[in-house]
């Protein structure tokens, strides 16, 4: 796996992920479970299976969690470019938005968030405002930048 960008305030909230996962939610599961199995036979046992399979999609969170700062690159935003972590009002089409550039693994383009390998967020990384970009017959205004 190759490294990707992510902004330092990612950084903290995948440490903060992995902190509660590890300190609070596998910790309840796991004395969930011990009740639970102390309610009858186990393989009858839907409370049980329902808390152990919970578990392990808590533990596969953990290891991607860990993979990904394994893995990752912090980015220093300068104030007026963007980068991985950066919020920018662009205006295309006429349209005025508001997107976010993020590492692949947050992009979710219903909400905004564009990965910085998508063909618009290498349009945009390192610009600053009142630039413009094309992208096929499609020009993209940079209005602003917030990191």
């Amino acid at each position: 796996m190759g490294k990707h960008l992510i902004s330092k305030k990612d950084k903290q909230q995948i440490k903060q992920k992995i902190k509660e996962i590890e300190t609070k939610i596998l910790p309840d599961l796991a004395r969930r479970l011990q009740k639970a199995a102390k309610d009858g036979d186990i393989p009858e046992n839907n409370a049980y299976i329902q808390i152990h399979d919970e578990i392990q999609i808590y533990r596969n969170q953990l290891i991607r969690l860990k993979e990904t700062l394994k893995s990752a690159k912090v980015v220093k935003a300068k104030e007026d470019t963007i980068n991985v972590g950066s919020t920018v009002t662009i205006k295309m089409q006429n349209k005025v938005k508001e997107i976010q550039i993020v590492n692949p693994v947050e992009a979710n383009p219903l909400k905004n968030k564009i990965s910085y390998n998508s063909p618009i967020g290498k349009l945009l990384m390192k610009k600053k405002p009142d630039q413009k970009v094309r992208l096929n017959n499609i020009t993209i205004e940079i209005l602003a930048v917030r990191n």
